[in-house]
């Protein structure tokens, strides 16, 4: 939620750009600032919310096209003359924030999680193959379709994770699909 609080950070940075009403000049682009911001953080923070309650890669882009729309705006006020220079800073520095929010987004939402899953899985799978190779009975052979089973449904929503690449997306769909195969070839030849 790191991005909430510098979205809060923001707002209360524009409530006092706001405020700063030395000439109509100033109060005519402060306003201005003040209205264009709010618009567009209500865009991010409504990116946001169905990002953390959705993370795909669509809805990543999403936000991600939301900080940029966010961005465009800041960018849009460097020019105004009634800006003082630390407040054209400030705005300098809410759009290396946000730029580096975009850099950083949806890197860190799947692909550890993965890495840690798939070895536990993988691992877990190899071990009941193991003991249904020493001792093939029923109790073996179901520990192994029940690891298999598990192996495909924890990894099933890793590839919507927006930061695989696509030969990432394509090992992990063969993993799978290879899960599928031994776990419908158990189904037919275990032990009754």
């Amino acid at each position: 939620m790191k991005y909430f609080l510098i979205l809060s950070l923001i707002l209360f940075v524009l409530g006092f750009i706001s405020c700063k009403k030395e000439s109509s000049d100033s109060a005519i682009c402060s306003d201005s600032l003040a209205i264009v911001m709010q618009e567009r953080l209500e865009v991010v923070d409504n990116a946001a919310l169905e990002f953390y309650s959705t993370p795909a890669k669509e809805t990543c882009d999403e936000y991600k096209d939301a900080l940029r729309y966010y961005i465009d705006g800041l960018y849009s006020f460097l020019d105004c003359k009634a800006l003082t220079n630390e407040e054209k800073e400030g705005l300098l520095t809410d759009i290396d924030e946000a730029e580096y929010d975009i850099s950083t987004l949806c890197t860190e939402t799947c692909d550890d999680d993965l890495t840690i899953l798939a070895q536990e899985n993988t691992n877990i799978v190899l071990n009941t193959y193991t003991v249904f190779y020493q001792n093939p009975n029923l109790e073996t052979c179901n520990a192994c379709k029940n690891a298999l089973r598990n192996f495909i449904d924890v990894l099933m929503p890793f590839l919507n994770c927006p930061t695989l690449s696509f030969e990432e997306q394509q090992e992990l769909q063969e993993a799978i699909d290879q899960a599928n195969e031994d776990y419908n070839t158990l189904l037919i030849s275990c032990p009754d």
